[in-house]
């Protein structure tokens, strides 16, 4: 578990969107490793937030060390420094530090897994709103959707 970020800056330009659910998530590949990064700083950044990322580090430190463990990573894979000064961090910490920030996202994710435990099956919300949007028309769709109050009273009328 890395105490201390690598001074040293790394060729990883994040700027791909790799995850609907996470549009202001940016990712990267790193030219020396050929890991894959995601940009923490930025991200904070877009959500408003002034956390720091050796607070994650210390906060959640058991987790990242298992993962770290895991995924056979070196400390100084964990978590670098790019080129621009941000900081990123290898893509498996990615939902850990979701959690960080989001501490309801820790609902969300344990909700997703009891779906996968429980029926075998696990999907985004963002993919299912794809997936259905992508088979039926708008007609179609519109006539799934439970009617408001007007359209339920106009009804009741006739």
């Amino acid at each position: 578990m890395p105490n201390a970020i690598p001074g040293k800056p790394y060729d990883i330009v994040c700027k791909e969107h790799s995850l609907p659910e996470f549009p202001d998530m940016l990712f990267g590949v790193s030219n020396d490793n050929g890991l894959m990064y995601f940009n923490a700083s930025a991200y904070l950044k877009s959500k408003g937030q002034d956390l720091k990322l050796a607070d994650f580090l210390n906060s959640y430190q058991p987790l990242v060390k298992a993962l770290q463990e895991c995924y056979s990573l070196r400390d100084d894979e964990v978590c670098r420094i790019n080129k621009d000064g941000d900081f990123v961090i290898e893509v498996d910490f990615i939902y850990l530090f979701i959690c960080f920030i989001d501490h309801n996202f820790a609902g969300y994710i344990n909700e997703r897994m009891n779906d996968l435990f429980m029926s075998g099956v696990a999907v985004s919300d963002s993919y299912l709103f794809e997936a259905a949007r992508s088979r039926f028309t708008a007609d179609v769709i519109a006539k799934m959707l439970p009617q408001d109050e007007k359209g339920s009273d106009d009804k009741e009328a006739e």
